[in-house]
């Protein structure tokens, strides 16, 4: 028996380098850090001077793995997690709502984590309510059950693993496991300034000091604050520290900025002028400005997040791609949404993977205009078959969105991770060397990393864990033909590529890099001048969040570390830094906005100074303009700031013949509506003819959508209508529209026909339509012809001119409102339109006009159409012309009304045209300029000058053509 020894180093050493004397190099020593970046400085440094001696260097997870060695091999990663969904019995999974594999994910996560936890500080499982009830610390009901149901799952899950040969970690840290049998010729044994130990961990020094072998626990702290027996850590504040030790600071510096932004901007302003050779920061690999770093200026272990390559966005995209499928039950056709395909073709890589060599971007370009053409006429999906085209003959196809269908087809069916592997750099299959960039092929070892993965993640099939994919990715029978399998094991394969890192070869360079560690992985490390990063409240100390299951208080019952342990370990790491370098960079931020402070430790520091320099600095954001600056082109090439500010900025030129190069201005109502609340909107729309890109289909039934469609029915129904009825004659039977009608007639227009079947949402909003909107609508259609029969509009002779039937030619010509003389454009002015229904009755002369409606309608349109069919020519004939707005969805007829102290149709028309003519004479002076109603700017569009210049060159060669 050897009693534990303790070797205390100052804060005036280098930890690493004061570890190596004669005492402590002895023969077959090991040395046992917390971190392996501090492992391997350790290495580093012994090699250099003391290469003879038989010396071992390793972290405490190694040399537990030595101590408790598994019965069987080790499950890891997913291999662990698809075990653990495998071994969740009904009721657990019920428990949990747990459906498939991916939602089992986090709940796995924590399993292991607590039962890790506990492992580690030897708590007893058996404990009762009655335990933590005595401590006043409750355990409530659902606490008692989750905890219940987990031991349920761990007896599962060993069951499981157990019969497979398989063994967990969680089963094999146990004191009674323990064993040296690995280290026979063990002589000592030197744990390095680890803050915490677990309760496990102090009992294999506990037990190595019951043998011959030297222990020794070596701390960079004042013995003061160590409590030797029970190898833990009396809390301390900076004042407590500096008193009973000495340290190297000579200065500290505190940069106090308001953001990020500002904060980097500082931290490489100090680079540059060659004060920072080494930056510590909390986090750094998930900072939001870390991949902004050059490499060839700053050494971030020269390694990349395989995330961040070319070769897993191809599969991200092909695993979104996959997973977006509908297989849509009644005709039973494969579809792949608009929006995903155009995700798809934005995406660089997988884009350049269907483009064929040498890329041009016009092939790329093609593909985006033909999505953007399908955005805009509200197509939502394309299927697999080819049966969009076959029905919409009018749209070519295009060669890369053909390819990409045609390849996400194939990959679909795949039914197990080795139908992915087989696909790999096999004709027709995943050619991964065609996704690599050059700098990837050239400079990284990203390919072995790949191939390596794709190895390792075959073997999660080859060792049984798995007996049946479609039990993990949710209910689906044998034999179906469903994506769902394929989506998931590409999930799987994105999940497990996700930690994996490639190595790069940066450019070299004359000057050294600054190394950028992340805090925790350094806390071992000594520097003689330092920075770190983001020194804010919430990161260090780091936020407090609820825990799994148990409360703090509950935790702290059962010996598992708390988030005061937590707090203190953080707060001495970063006072090591502090005190054991001689210059010191504090960068923090305070921003009340943001509810950004300035950590508490920054704050101890400054108040319980002892004496050492410190420097504060504010930082704003003032260094934002100059980086703008440098990322935009040149200033000669923006506009003149002056002119921005001038009215003329905001109109756009009247062109005469240029705007309209048939020679006449050409109006139908809705054109008039705009060209008066708008006149900017107006030219952009009606004479440049540019709409806003849709950039994004919206997967639900837009108003759009149902007003097509209600119009649609209406003129199937006159159709029917008029092939069974002589209503000239004898007038149109309205019962013969019924309910069976009107469905069969949806039915036909959505699936028979595909007049719809593409721009249909089959989703939660496909069940709500059939539920709510479908019957609102066959309801709506079949009250409109009630309301034609009480205006005793039945049985009557009758011209019924729908929408789509016109029986005189002059019925869809324009027609002159305004002859060249009347206004200052020198234009003729004409107007035509299409009313949704007419009814006329010769014999009666009454004559009625419907439109239809999901939603409100202007009063202008019904004029307008009144005088473009009946009044223009015949104004006598104003009181026997009715007029109706029809909602189908409310069953309701809006008939016409004057708009107020207008006291006949007639002069409402006079005084109509004396507006328009104002209106375009001031267009014709001064152009199209902005509404000087501030609500009638929300019509403006997204769109550049540049678009509309392109769009009048486009309209000058059209022209000429014809």
């Amino acid at each position: 028996m050897t009693p534990t020894k303790f070797k205390y180093i100052t804060f005036t050493e280098k930890l690493i380098p004061a570890l190596f004397n004669q005492e402590s190099l002895e023969q077959n020593t090991i040395f046992i850090f917390p971190t392996a970046r501090s492992k391997n400085e350790a290495l580093k440094t012994f090699q250099a001077h003391w290469q003879l001696t038989p010396v071992s260097f390793m972290t405490m997870e190694g040399f537990k793995s030595l101590l408790f060695p598994a019965q069987q091999p080790l499950l890891k990663e997913e291999k662990r997690f698809l075990a653990f969904f495998a071994s969740l019995s009904p009721e657990s999974r019920a428990f949990f709502k747990i459906n498939n594999y991916f939602q089992s994910i986090e709940l796995a996560t924590q399993f292991f984590e607590l039962w890790s936890e506990l492992n580690d500080e030897l708590v007893n499982e058996s404990f009762d309510a009655e335990f933590f009830a005595t401590n006043n610390a409750e355990l409530l009901n659902w606490q008692e059950l989750t905890w219940q149901r987990l031991c349920e799952i761990r007896a599962d899950y060993q069951t499981l693993i157990t019969r497979k040969g398989f063994d967990d970690a969680i089963f094999c840290l146990h004191p009674e496991r323990m064993t040296l049998e690995a280290l026979p010729m063990l002589r000592q044994v030197v744990f390095v300034n680890q803050f915490y130990y677990t309760m496990l961990e102090k009992t294999m020094i506990h037990t190595l000091a019951q043998t011959d072998i030297k222990t020794t626990i070596v701390y960079q702290l004042p013995h003061q604050f160590v409590d030797e027996k029970a190898l833990r850590i009396h809390p301390f504040n900076f004042n407590d520290v500096v008193s009973h030790d000495k340290w190297r600071t000579q200065q500290i510096s505190i940069i106090e900025c308001n953001n990020d932004f500002a904060m980097m901007t500082a931290m490489l302003q100090h680079v540059r002028d060659g004060k920072l050779l080494k930056v510590l920061d909390i986090n750094f690999n998930n900072a939001s400005y870390a991949p902004f770093l050059s490499p060839e200026y700053f050494a971030t272990g020269m390694q990349q997040r395989l995330t961040q390559t070319s070769v897993f966005h191809f599969f991200e995209t092909l695993h979104l791609l996959v997973s977006s499928i509908v297989k849509e039950p009644r005709l039973g056709h494969t579809l792949i949404p608009i929006n995903e395909l155009l995700t798809a073709v934005l995406d660089d890589t997988f884009a350049a993977y269907f483009t064929p060599f040498p890329h041009t971007p016009k092939f790329r370009e093609d593909a985006l205009s033909h999505l953007y053409q399908l955005l805009d006429d509200e197509i939502k999906f394309l299927d697999t078959g080819g049966v969009f085209y076959q029905f919409n003959e009018q749209i070519p196809h295009n060669p890369m969105i053909d390819s990409m269908i045609e390849f996400v087809d194939r990959i679909r069916t795949l039914k197990s991770i080795d139908d992915l592997i087989q696909l790999i750099d096999q004709p027709n299959g995943i050619d991964i060397h065609r996704m690599l960039t050059d700098h990837e092929r050239y400079f990284t070892d990203l390919l072995d990393v790949y191939y390596q993965a794709a190895s390792d993640f075959l073997a999660i099939e080859q060792i049984d864990i798995v007996d049946n994919w479609a039990k993990y990715f949710g209910y689906v029978r044998e034999g179906d033909d469903d994506s769902s399998i394929a989506a998931g094991i590409l999930r799987l394969f994105t999940d497990y590529l996700k930690y994996k890192s490639i190595t790069f070869t940066p450019k070299e360079n004359e000057s050294p890099r600054t190394d950028i560690i992340d805090f925790l992985d350094a806390r071992n490390l000594s520097f003689d001048q330092v920075a770190l990063l983001n020194i804010v409240e919430g990161k260090i100390p780091s936020s407090k969040s609820t825990p799994f299951l148990f409360t703090e208080r509950q935790r702290k019952l059962l010996g598992l570390k708390t988030y005061d342990d937590i707090k203190l370990r953080e707060k001495y790491y970063l006072y090591r830094f502090v005190l054991s370098s001689e210059r010191v960079y504090l960068f923090t931020q305070q921003n009340i906005e943001q509810n950004i402070e300035r950590s508490s430790f920054v704050e101890e520091i400054r108040l319980q100074n002892p004496g050492i320099l410190i420097e504060t600095t504010t930082v704003s954001d003032k260094n934002y303009a100059a980086l703008y600056n440098s990322l935009l082109a040149p200033a000669t090439t923006l506009p003149d700031a002056a002119r921005t500010y001038a009215d003329s900025f905001y109109r756009l030129r009247f062109g005469g013949t240029d705007d309209f190069t048939r020679g006449y201005i050409n109006l139908t109502p809705y054109a008039v509506s705009e060209l008066q609340a708008n006149p900017f909107v107006y030219y952009i729309h009606q004479v440049a003819r540019i709409q806003e890109q849709c950039k994004q289909s919206n997967m639900d039934f837009s108003a759009r959508l149902l007003g097509n469609m209600v119009h649609d029915i209406l003129n199937a129904a006159w159709a029917h209508l008029t092939d069974r009825n002589a209503g000239p004659l004898f007038g149109y039977s309205f019962s013969e529209i019924d309910t069976a009608f009107v469905e069969k007639t949806i039915d036909r227009l959505i699936y028979h026909k595909y007049q719809y079947y593409f721009t249909m949402p089959f989703n939660h909003a496909a069940i709500y339509f059939d539920d709510v909107m479908r019957p609102v609508i066959a309801s709506g259609v079949l009250a409109f012809f009630k309301f034609l029969s009480n205006r005793n509009l039945e049985d009557r002779p009758l011209n019924a001119i729908p929408e789509h039937l016109f029986s005189h030619i002059e019925d869809v010509a324009n027609k002159l409102l305004l002859n060249a003389s009347q206004t200052d454009a020198g234009l003729p002015v004409t107007i035509h339109g299409r009313a949704d229904l007419r009814l006329e009755i010769p014999n009666d002369n009454e004559f009625y006009i419907f439109d239809y409606k999901t939603g409100a309608g202007e009063k202008l349109q019904l004029l307008l159409y009144e005088y473009l069919y009946y009044l223009m020519d015949t104004p006598e004939q104003a009181e026997h012309v009715h007029s109706f707005f029809y909602n189908i969805m409310k069953e309701f007829a809006d008939p016409l009304e004057l708009p107020k102290q207008t006291k006949s149709k007639t002069e409402w028309f006079e005084r109509f045209k004396v507006n328009l003519i104002d209106l375009i004479n001031h267009i014709a002076t001064h152009g199209y300029g902005l509404p000087m109603q501030r609500s009638n700017l929300r019509l403006m569009s997204d769109i550049s000058r540049g678009d509309l210049y392109v769009a009048r060159v486009k309209r000058k060669l059209s022209d000429n053509i014809r």
